[in-house]
């Protein structure tokens, strides 16, 4: 899915795309109304933070807070998120899980290999590797890379 959109999907596309069928449609009811719901609580926190916003932009959610709103909206069962399966156990939106998923794209083709690591020496990510307040750092890192494995 990150190589077809050019970034790391969230938890609420990741969903989206298992719980759909070939024809776009939700696979039950129940999977839809969940969907729906995560939707809703997304478009409402983006209301409210436009609203609030001194320039009147649009706000856009980035991929953690859309994940967090995912976690509180979606039903919990055995301890475990609803939906997501493995990914339960995986630290989204950490630098460690995105430099190891940058680390098995660029293991596929020598030529990413050798992009990712200039791309690391020209923009180190300072820090502990599981924290969160490195995600400017890391999604700048993966956007580059993603364009750069997209160019022509």
């Amino acid at each position: 899915m990150a190589k077809e959109t050019g970034h790391l999907p969230s938890l609420m596309e990741l969903y989206e795309r298992t719980h759909k069928n070939k024809a776009g449609v939700f696979v039950d009811g129940k999977s839809e109304q969940i969907y729906n719901d995560v939707v809703a609580r997304v478009e409402d926190r983006q209301t409210q933070l436009t609203q609030q916003s001194t320039d009147g932009l649009p706000v856009t959610l980035s991929t953690l807070e859309v994940d967090k709103i995912y976690e509180e909206v979606v039903p919990k069962k055995k301890g475990r998120t609803l939906g997501i399966g493995s990914v339960n156990d995986v630290p989204r939106a950490t630098s460690s899980y995105v430099e190891g998923f940058l680390d098995v794209i660029a293991a596929t083709n020598p030529e990413w290999e050798s992009m990712l690591r200039n791309m690391r020496q020209q923009h180190p990510i300072q820090g502990e590797s599981s924290d969160v307040h490195n995600e400017a750092d890391v999604t700048r890192r993966s956007d580059e890379f993603y364009r750069a494995m997209n160019d022509p």
